[in-house]
């Protein structure tokens, strides 16, 4: 089954923000940078992700006891945590930077579970999770954004618990246009010259790199090395010393708000009205206590 949903992804929790404006605010995931726009539809509150998750997979689970198996976890669409902003920049936390090297803590989880194996599903098992027969979504514009079993314990709580869930998605799909159009300001004066200053500090710390990106050649390797751990803990702290995070925050903002504006201006008015929507339909549930 194809299945191209990520619900979990619903935006912070708090009062709506006028969408019509923009204004510069510190950003409450990353130490010492400017808060982007669309960190709300892609980092959510915690506490919000988690029930929704939460919900999910006790649908699933109540839906494969049904059929005859012992569900085993984590099949429901979880949002991407918070700590993961900063590798945005290429990491900005030197706590981090000690334990995971260049490497996000996503990536360190991923290789964990890896590592671990699964056990071999029993006959049926998927078939009564995931289904077989993908029937496309479309969001409210028509723009197929998924394919999924309806028929599917999957599809069951996705219906069940995130009944928008594609309209959502799709609005998580305009996000990435518009963050990716706006990446383009990596090759602007003042992200440049940020650059110029971050390796001027990599360098007296006996480093030589261009941008944060060209470190990440050098350490290919699934776990982190003494020496990558170093090297991240440096471009951490040069990150903020050398003005770079600050510059490059500043005008990653900028550059998303303008392309919100110009592509698409409703997007975040309609993100809120739909988590807001969400949430209130999560807790009428009554799934988690």
């Amino acid at each position: 089954m194809a299945l191209v949903v990520a619900f979990g992804l619903v935006g912070c929790a708090g009062p709506l923000e006028d969408a019509g404006s923009f204004d510069l605010v510190e950003s409450e995931l990353i130490r010492g940078a400017w808060a982007n726009p669309l960190d709300r539809v892609l980092y959510p509150d915690e506490s919000a992700a988690a029930m929704i998750w939460q919900a999910g997979e006790a649908a699933i689970a109540e839906c494969m006891a049904e059929r005859g198996f012992e569900y085993e976890g984590g099949a429901f669409p979880q949002s991407f945590p918070r700590e993961q902003a900063q590798y945005v920049y290429g990491g900005t936390d030197a706590a981090s930077a000690k334990t995971n090297g260049l490497k996000s803590a996503i990536w360190m989880e991923a290789v964990r579970r890896s590592s671990q194996g699964s056990p071999t599903p029993s006959e049926g098992y998927l078939a009564a999770l995931n289904g077989a027969a993908a029937q496309e979504v479309r969001d409210s514009n028509g723009v197929v954004v998924g394919a999924y079993d309806p028929e599917s314990c999957l599809g069951t709580a996705l219906d069940t618990v995130t009944p928008k869930w594609a309209e959502m998605d799709g609005l998580r799909s305009q996000a990435g246009e518009v963050l990716l159009a706006a990446a383009e300001v990596e090759g602007s004066k003042v992200v440049r010259d940020g650059f110029a200053d971050w390796s001027e500090c990599m360098a007296a710390a006996g480093y030589d790199y261009a941008d944060p990106w060209s470190m990440d050649d050098d350490f290919p390797g699934d776990s982190p090395t003494e020496p990558e751990k170093e090297l991240a803990v440096a471009s951490a702290e040069c990150m903020h010393s050398s003005g770079l995070l600050r510059a490059w925050s500043k005008a990653r903002s900028e550059a998303t708000w303008k392309e919100l504006q110009d592509t698409y201006p409703d997007l975040l008015s309609r993100w809120d009205a739909l988590f807001v929507e969400t949430v209130a339909h999560v807790e009428s549930l009554g799934a988690i206590g």
